[in-house]
């Protein structure tokens, strides 16, 4: 590779890398917009599935206004976004008390642990299913049950989603002044962009099979 090339190749990855962190920035502040318009509890689901689908369309190229656009689609799945995500958001409440109760009694260790690894797997069946949601259309009740399908049978594609999220979680807990600028962002923007690539590649592997 001359250095032309390899001077070229450098600054892509750069630019690449500094486009993601812009766009995780924009999703983060979008995020934290729209979920106080919803009085949080009932604004972060779809601030959640308005941030997967933006962040799939920028994958795919198309073109928008952002601002825009996120408000119109915020409300269009307002209610259907909540009702997806409303499960996940009640399990994972309860497992961020009890987390919390075991470290206030001092009792943390292997419940804690345990509760901890059932909030990884809630958030990361949730992402999944979330993904599911802006990609295909499918009558709504089989979300849930068509991502616990999927995940059982892609465990290196869920195991990554899940260790993405974990990553994000550990830096912002050594980190904790990024919560509030990078943390969501990179919670929706991320897991959104693999969802892309999961599916995408899946549909090519039926599309050669068949």
């Amino acid at each position: 590779m001359s250095n032309g090339t390899l001077r070229e190749t450098v600054t892509n990855r750069l630019q690449q890398g500094f486009d993601a962190v812009y766009w995780v920035l924009i999703v983060n502040v979008l995020f934290w917009v729209f979920a106080l318009a919803g009085g949080i509890i009932l604004g972060v689901a779809p601030a959640i599935v308005t941030g997967m689908q933006l962040t799939r369309r920028r994958a795919e190229g198309r073109l928008f206004p952002v601002f825009r656009t996120f408000a119109s689609v915020w409300r269009q799945e307002f209610w259907r976004a909540n009702g997806l995500l409303a499960p996940f958001g009640i399990v994972g409440a309860m497992l961020v008390v009890d987390i919390a109760w075991f470290r206030a009694t001092g009792s943390a260790g292997v419940p804690a642990g345990f509760a901890t690894a059932a909030l990884v797997i809630v958030a990361t069946l949730g992402s999944l299913t979330s993904g599911l949601y802006v990609h295909y259309d499918m009558p709504f009740r089989a979300y849930i049950v068509r991502a616990a399908r999927w995940s059982l049978g892609n465990l290196p594609h869920v195991l990554l989603l899940a260790l993405t999220i974990v990553l994000v979680c550990g830096a912002t807990y050594v980190l904790p002044g990024i919560l509030p600028f990078l943390t969501a962002g990179a919670l929706i923007a991320i897991p959104a962009q693999l969802c892309t690539a999961f599916f995408r590649s899946n549909e090519r592997l039926l599309a050669e099979q068949s």
